[in-house]
């Protein structure tokens, strides 16, 4: 009987000790969660800003070559003007 009281005891001390261990799996699992959680919050807020940014900067490149195409275009009527107006001479 002594035997059978022992090997319960044993049995219970290894239930326990399983339970204890469970417990802080789950701990470390909600953590887990916790963190994937404002991990994909960041991220969003990452690609959002990543996003603005690539649209402010689209268009400040269309602008300088607004300003490139201009000034080209200035240039090339001053020398058509010029040519005109040294013919007309």
């Amino acid at each position: 009987m002594a035997t059978i009281k022992k090997d319960v005891e044993q049995v219970k001390q290894i239930m326990l000790q399983n339970i204890e261990k469970a417990m802080e799996r789950q701990g470390r699992v909600d953590e887990l969660q916790r963190k994937t959680s404002d991990m994909q919050e960041s991220s969003f807020a990452f690609k959002e800003g990543a996003t603005d940014l690539k649209n402010k900067l689209w268009w400040k490149n269309l602008k300088l070559w607004f300003i490139l195409i201009g000034c080209c275009l200035v240039r090339a009527l001053s020398r058509a003007a010029g040519v005109c107006f040294l013919q007309l001479r």
